[in-house]
């Protein structure tokens, strides 16, 4: 098991409460992040926002990588239950806000 995330804390609808990001690795500068996905937010775009200056330095694995929405990066994820991406970051890896489909999920 790795290291959670910082997520927010207010309440999301149960797609939401399905969507979970944990460091798995991390190094000077960088880190590697898992997201699992549960069935009720599966085949939808998640949505999500950094606090800091974070970049995916990779492409996403287990998702389709869309476009980024000025700090909002996004993917599109399919049946599966995880998607992963390697992150270069300074000392942050809080996230700021989750979406499903464009419905924000929790906001700080």
């Amino acid at each position: 098991d790795g290291k959670a995330c910082v997520l927010p804390t207010t309440a999301s609808p149960v797609a939401c409460s399905e969507v979970d990001f944990a460091v798995t690795s991390e190094w000077d500068g960088g880190f590697v992040v898992r997201a699992t996905v549960g069935p009720n937010a599966r085949n939808s775009i998640i949505g999500w926002t950094w606090s800091g200056n974070v970049k995916i330095e990779d492409d996403v694995w287990g998702a389709t990588k869309l476009p980024a929405i000025g700090k909002k990066f996004r993917a599109a994820v399919g049946g599966g239950d995880a998607f992963g991406m390697t992150l270069t970051a300074g000392a942050t890896r809080t996230i700021s806000s989750i979406t499903v489909n464009n419905v924000a999920c929790k906001n700080n």
